[in-house]
């Protein structure tokens, strides 16, 4: 933290921050971008979708 801020880090700020802070927002965000390059994007939802997509490149 920069001198003479009045901001804290405590574990309920921390705890908001990783698990609840933003979360709407960043998935409205990732909903827009799958739309607009859905013929560019692979979602790959398990190890098993990661597997079979990789085998799939292999030569």
């Amino acid at each position: 933290m920069g001198e003479g801020c009045l901001e804290k880090m405590d574990p309920e700020f921390m705890q908001w921050l990783l698990r609840k802070g933003c979360r709407a927002q960043k998935e409205k965000w990732l909903a827009a971008g799958l739309e607009k390059y859905l013929d560019k994007v692979t979602v790959l939802k398990s190890q098993r979708d990661i597997d079979r997509y990789l085998e799939g490149l292999s030569c």
